[in-house]
């Protein structure tokens, strides 16, 4: 028998970095005494922290990876340098503080473990609410249901571990990320590693095996390489953020007064030698950052490196062989250890939703509808134009990152950072000034606030002329490429 549903003023689905971040906002809108039914399959908030693998760690300098603006101090003795690079015990702990100082402001019923069925707008009598009906994440359990004046989906990127990649061979061990350490502290001190995939997982597993000083050789199928911002540039250290290193307020002007919507490949080339630091050819893109220091460490790590893509293993009478895109054919020795790091961000294919659905009770945050690359600074400025009703209208523009990125790999690079920097115009506009500038997560953070203010006394004096040649640049991707990139209106 169907049981009552439960009525709250707020259902927040997820509790990463993105659902922490709606609550956070929420505390600020919502009345003394309601209720937020907050659900997310994992048994404890983290998001995408629970399954990733234990040897990750911050790529970004800790501060400007929090909820809304408060500062890491989970722990009374913590006394980390703020260049610190926080490890996944270290983001867990200081996320759950967070979700703890929101829960002394808001009254939350928090169901861990549970999965979202069903997420509708619906208008009983003409009063738009929220239907909401979930159920255990094992699938052992009866559906609950529940009603809420409105819902926040905060899904993220929706970051899943990854699995073994499927091989002809039973001579190799394949593993992942999360797990490959087993495998290694079980082989024998020679056994060869090969890592498929060269973005900032792989690049986490050799500095792991550099750390450990284990001497197994290993071999890099690289792809085309990658481009990962240079740290030395976006997070300088020191006295060198007040002369040295550029904002990505800044660069993304720069990359939006040169990209023009067709030529992508010249625009990804100007980023990679202003901005970048590479490994292999650097053709390839993720947002996340390198080191100098690091880059060293990898290639000295490196017996070998090849810039194709596996295919496969197979078995054959002298042994296993690994079989690359291009058709070349590699002798490996048998139980050589395959990880994969392919990645782990925008491999699926999740639902669209709209960031604001129709009657304006759900919101959602997901990479098929964007405003920005980051979620969790996505989630707190989306947040707060939701609660203030001022999401239509806004002229904010949409973007389908997922779907662009399947479609034109190289575009969707460049594309987002036009695509964030069009938005942070209207955001400034959009917003009081003071709540943006308390927006933690914003990695400019990192600069003095005189820095940071010359940006901002740019973008007074341009923004019509930046705004129309964003604007046309957006408009160009969506017709050129077939995905959603447009205003939300």
């Amino acid at each position: 028998m169907k049981q009552p549903a439960k009525i709250y003023d707020l259902c927040v689905i997820g509790t990463g970095i993105a659902g922490l971040n709606a609550l956070f906002v929420a505390r600020e809108y919502l009345p003394s005494g309601a209720k937020v039914l907050v659900i997310d399959r994992n048994e404890q908030c983290g998001g995408m922290w629970n399954s990733v693998y234990d040897h990750v760690r911050l790529h970004q300098p800790h501060p400007m990876f929090t909820v809304g603006h408060i500062q890491w101090h989970w722990d009374t003795n913590w006394n980390k340098p703020p260049e610190y690079l926080a490890d996944k015990t270290e983001v867990i702990n200081h996320l759950a503080n967070c979700l703890k100082i929101i829960s002394r402001e808001i009254d939350l019923d928090i169901r861990y473990g549970n999965e979202v069925v069903r997420l509708e707008e619906e208008l009983p009598e003409g009063t738009p609410r929220v239907a909401v009906e979930y159920r255990p994440a094992n699938g052992q359990g009866e559906s609950v249901f529940a009603v809420a004046g409105r819902a926040i989906l905060a899904s993220g990127f929706d970051v899943r571990p990854l699995t073994p990649l499927k091989i002809a061979s039973s001579s190799v061990v394949s593993t992942t990320p999360e797990h490959f350490l087993e495998a290694v502290d079980k082989a024998h001190p020679e056994t060869p590693i090969v890592i498929a995939g060269g973005g900032k997982t792989a690049m986490d597993a050799i500095c792991e095996l550099s750390g450990r000083e284990l001497e197994n050789p290993v071999t890099l199928i690289n792809g085309r390489g990658t481009s990962f911002f240079n740290r030395k540039l976006f997070a300088p250290e020191g006295r060198k953020r007040w002369i040295f290193g550029t904002t990505f307020l800044r660069t993304f002007r720069k990359i939006t007064m040169r990209f023009n919507g067709n030529n992508e490949k010249e625009a990804f080339k100007y980023f990679r030698k202003k901005f970048a630091i590479e490994t292999g050819r650097g053709k390839q893109f993720v947002f996340a950052f390198l080191s100098e220091e690091e880059k060293s460490l990898i290639e000295e790590r490196i017996t070998s490196t090849y810039e194709d893509y596996l295919e496969d293993i197979i078995d054959t009478p002298s042994g296993p062989e690994m079989v690359l895109r291009s058709g070349e054919k590699i002798s490996i020795p048998r139980d050589s250890i395959i990880i994969n790091c392919t990645g782990h961000l925008l491999n699926g294919q999740m639902p669209y939703r709209p960031f604001l659905s129709e009657h304006g009770t759900i919101l959602s945050i997901t990479p098929r509808s964007a405003i920005q690359f980051l979620s969790s600074a996505s989630s707190y400025f989306l947040s707060h134009l939701f609660f203030l009703g001022r999401l239509k209208g806004s002229g904010l523009y949409e973007l389908d990152i997922q779907s662009l990125k399947h479609k034109a790999p190289t575009a969707w690079h460049i594309a987002t950072m036009v695509h964030s920097f069009h938005n942070s115009i209207l955001l400034l506009e959009l917003l009081p000034f003071q709540l943006v500038l308390r927006c933690g997560m914003d990695l400019d953070r990192w600069f003095p606030k005189e820095r940071r203010l010359l940006d901002l006394i740019d973008i007074r004096l341009n923004r019509k002329r930046y705004l129309e040649r964003s604007r046309k640049t957006l408009d160009r991707i969506a017709n050129r490429h077939g995905v959603r990139c447009a205003p939300l209106d």
